[in-house]
């Protein structure tokens, strides 16, 4: 980058120095919404939480949500899994179980599709909006397979093996938002990637958490 200063008995000069710019270290994360009924894109990264308000008593909205992670851990990372929420009511905070408060619930339209991975990988589904990653615990109800979708809180995303430095995956989802929708209602859509570091010093468990999206409608009028 080249700055000048002409302000110095009329005289031009010049410095010119080297600018760095650089990911940040880790697992990075994005968690999107676009809207494609009114063209409204809606990008968190890494943690930055965001919120958006649909207008209260119009048509039904498509939508698309997706979720990024990328390895910039400077080395490989294996046993990947990434807990999410659907964006229901009575949905929990992915990683600190705080309740959410949510009382709108988007109609997901179809089951995740997971693009750019190569490892074996499965997802599962729950119609518990508190479920852990656990799959042992049945109280999480996970399940593979899908009756109900209008049903389904949580997600759970499995990645076997490794993944090396400066690999990507990408997943997403479809969802509507109702027509007529009132004011006061809101809710969220998040996630959250835990893996194992791979460390010259040894491995290491980790986590990452994406930005929350809040998806709501506003307050209204007050009498």
């Amino acid at each position: 980058m080249t700055c000048q200063n002409s302000n110095i008995e009329n005289k031009t000069i010049e410095k010119t120095t080297d600018l760095e710019l650089s990911a940040p270290i880790g697992l990075i994360t994005t968690n999107e919404m676009e809207d494609h009924t009114d063209n409204k894109y809606v990008v968190g990264l890494n943690g930055e939480n965001k919120s958006t308000t649909i207008k209260v008593g119009e048509d039904n909205k498509t939508a698309t949500f997706k979720g990024n992670i990328i390895n910039n851990s400077g080395n490989k990372i294996k046993d990947l899994t990434i807990l999410g929420r659907f964006p229901k009511s009575g949905i929990t905070n992915v990683e600190t179980k705080e309740n959410l408060n949510t009382n709108l619930d988007i109609n997901i339209k179809s089951l995740i599709e997971l693009n750019g991975i190569e490892n074996n990988n499965k997802i599962y589904y729950s119609e518990n909006g508190n479920a852990t990653n656990l799959l042992e615990d049945t109280s999480n109800e996970w399940k593979e397979s899908v009756q109900d979708i209008s049903k389904v809180k949580s997600y759970l995303i499995k990645i076997d093996g490794e993944i090396e430095n400066a690999k990507s995956l990408e997943f997403n989802y479809k969802g509507e938002v109702g027509e007529n929708l009132d004011y006061n209602l809101k809710t969220n859509t998040e996630f959250i990637a835990s893996y194992i570091n791979e460390l010259d010093i040894g491995e290491i468990k980790d986590n990452a958490k994406a930005s929350s999206i809040e998806i709501g409608t506003g307050e209204g009028p007050k009498l």
